[in-house]
């Protein structure tokens, strides 16, 4: 089979793992930079260039979507889906699990237990989120972050406040647990 790696960072350990992986089992193996394929969209017959060469002939796409780059990635993705390529990862997939606030409601809805959660649009009820949420310490989150950036542990209904002030003033969305 022919499969691209996804990646940006062809020298990353994880994307090296996968292009080795790949090839001890007999694959023709490609790392491709995601940030550099054109999208050609054209009645159909949707395709890709990666700089001045079209990505053809291949069997399946393993993509290594950085989070600062997830809607670009996630168009790339779907172009390969729509040229009929196996994709281990789906655009939808990708987009759904970048969003916190998304992948929380999607698992509510599916039973599966979750910690009680507030998205706060207004820093004025603050206080009483907190008190529904049974006192401090709350967890604050930003909703479009990864790797834990963005997630303070505040211990004080005071703290908690200041945070959600602080992350508001910038024009970022939160959630506390």
């Amino acid at each position: 089979m022919r499969i691209a790696i996804l990646s940006r960072g062809p020298n990353l350990y994880s994307t090296q793992s996968l292009f080795r992986a790949g090839f001890r089992r007999g694959h023709q193996m490609e790392i491709i930079d995601y940030l550099s394929c054109n999208l050609v969209l054209e009645r159909g017959r949707p395709y890709i260039y990666h700089g001045e060469h079209p990505l053809v002939d291949l069997d399946a796409v393993i993509p290594r979507i950085g989070a600062s780059v997830t809607f670009y990635g996630a168009a790339v993705i779907q172009q390969f889906e729509l040229m009929g390529v196996y994709t281990a990862a789906r655009a939808d997939a990708l987009l759904q699990a970048r969003d916190k606030l998304r992948s929380l409601q999607m698992l509510a809805a599916a039973g599966m237990d979750i910690p009680r959660t507030f998205i706060v649009n207004n820093p004025d009820v603050v206080g009483s989120l907190i008190d529904e949420l049974g006192g401090p310490p709350v967890v604050i989150k930003l909703l479009e972050s990864t790797h834990g950036l963005g997630v303070i542990l505040a211990e004080t209904r005071k703290t908690a406040i200041s945070i959600v002030e602080a992350f508001q003033r910038t024009n970022q969305k939160v959630i506390v647990q």
